[in-house]
């Protein structure tokens, strides 16, 4: 089941740019896409990053599940305001339930 729109008030705030490697000249990232809905909480909260480190993630993004996101990828929540911001993803998690839990992604950002 997919999350409802209703769960994701924030529309067209969130742009994703995934991580694909790194080359010659730097990193690598797909064309951006913006996201249609989504849930944006900015709370510091600690994580662990993909090399079992805690850090300090600085925000949480929640969104529907087809929008995941691989680590290292670049985010721009708020998109399109004045309170916009580009940072890296953390770590992404796949939240996939069975019966009437809804599917979705959270994605804990720099």
């Amino acid at each position: 089941m997919r999350i409802p729109n209703r769960l994701l008030p924030h529309k067209n705030a969130v742009v994703i740019e995934g991580f694909e490697g790194s080359g010659a000249d730097g990193d690598i990232y797909t064309a951006p896409i913006l996201v249609p809905a989504s849930f944006i909480e900015e709370k510091n909260r600690l994580v662990r990053n993909s090399t079992g480190d805690q850090v300090v993630s600085s925000a949480t993004v929640i969104l529907p599940l087809e929008y995941w996101a691989a680590p290292s990828s670049r985010v721009t929540i708020w998109a399109n305001t004045p309170q916009a911001r580009t940072t890296i993803l953390i770590v992404a998690a796949r939240n996939t339930f069975n019966g009437a839990t809804p599917n979705h992604a959270a994605l804990s950002l720099e």
